[in-house]
C-alpha cells in the first residue's frame, strides 16, 4: 500500500485555511453579537419613546379638558354680566 506524502504547500494552504476559517468564524460571531446588543438597545429606546408618547398623550388630554372647562366658566361669567 503506497502512502501519499502531503506536499508542504498543502499543508501550508490547509494551516492558511483552518487559521482563516477562524478568524472568519470569530468575526462573524462578533458581528452576530453586535447586532444583538444593537437590536436590545434599540427595543429599549422603543419602550421609552412609547412610554413619553403616552404621557405626552395623557398631558394633551388633560389640556383640552382644561380648555374646554376655561371656555365654560368664561361662557358662566359672560352671561352672568350680561344680565
Amino acid at each position: 500500500m503506497e502512502q501519499t506524502a502531503v506536499s508542504p504547500d498543502k499543508e501550508s494552504f490547509d494551516t492558511t485555511a483552518a487559521g482563516v476559517s477562524s478568524e472568519v468564524s470569530m468575526l462573524f460571531s462578533s458581528y452576530a453579537e453586535a447586532l444583538s446588543e444593537s437590536a436590545a438597545a434599540d427595543s429599549a429606546q422603543m419602550k421609552e419613546l412609547e412610554l413619553i408618547l403616552e404621557e405626552a398623550r395623557k398631558l394633551q388630554s388633560h389640556r383640552r379638558e382644561k380648555k374646554a372647562n376655561l371656555r365654560q366658566t368664561l361662557e358662566s361669567i359672560s352671561e352672568q354680566l350680561e344680565a
